[in-house]
């Protein structure tokens, strides 16, 4: 392996760390707008990918790789208040069919993610299985709160 194949490897194994917990999924019916005011933390994604180019040691990084995490937490903190709250508003606005179909359409995902875990974890991948967990603890929350406007 060359050196840069090998600066590559560690850049992909060490930002594998970094989005262990994906950010919370946005639902299509969102507007284009819903995320313009927010810090994305796209700076601190670029100040650790910088510092794995310039070191590729994990170890070299940590500063700059927990700044961008603890940004990243925060940021996905706020995503998940701000769509409860679109969320309220976006349901009640729809008529009561709609809100069924809404609630249906989200249980056939759940049920489709479902199955999807339980295949990432028989080819024990372990980050994906996380990604997948993740999407259904955030889609479950969904549903639960929805539930209460039927």
């Amino acid at each position: 392996m060359t050196s840069t194949e090998e600066v590559f490897s560690n850049l992909y194994t060490q930002s594998s760390a970094l989005v262990r917990q994906p950010p919370p999924e946005l639902p299509k019916e969102l507007p284009k707008d819903f995320l313009k005011d927010l810090n994305l933390c796209q700076k601190h994604l670029a100040n650790v990918f910088r510092c794995f180019l310039l070191f590729s040691e994990e170890k070299r990084c940590r500063i700059q790789m927990t700044i961008y995490r603890k940004c990243k937490e925060r940021r996905d903190k706020e995503i998940r208040e701000r769509l409860w709250e679109w969320d309220d508003g976006y349901f009640r606005s729809l008529n009561s069919k709609s809100r069924q179909l809404l609630v249906e359409e989200l249980q056939k995902e759940l049920r489709r993610r479902q199955e999807l875990l339980e295949q990432t974890k028989e080819r024990n991948n372990k980050l994906g299985a996380t990604h997948v967990e993740s999407r259904i603890a955030d889609l479950q929350r969904r549903l639960e709160h929805l539930k209460q406007f039927i």
